[in-house]
């Protein structure tokens, strides 16, 4: 179940994403594991698949189509929230 959230406050969510112990240890996860389990946390994940690397969210009505591989290192906090947010911005909803 996700917890649907503003995209404003998302700098919020992530820093407290990092600091949970209610996930499995980012350290042990790959760059999809990490994304993976952070997004589905905030988003309605329609479609996700590991071999390509894409997931698809419904955010505000609209389906949100990432392609991981663009994505940058997701411990790189401000690249990552700044290119999340621009894939967001392609589609129109934020």
């Amino acid at each position: 179940m996700y917890i649907a959230v503003d995209f404003p406050d998302f700098e919020q969510h992530y820093m407290e994403f990092m600091q949970s112990s209610q996930h499995p240890k980012l350290e042990r996860l790959n760059e999809w594991g990490k994304q993976r389990f952070f997004l589905a946390k905030y988003f309605d994940v329609v479609d996700d698949q590991h071999d390509t690397l894409q997931m698809v969210l419904h955010y505000q009505q609209q389906k949100v189509r990432l392609n991981l591989r663009q994505a940058p290192e997701f411990m790189q906090k401000e690249a990552y929230l700044t290119w999340l947010k621009a894939q967001f911005s392609q589609h129109g909803v934020v």
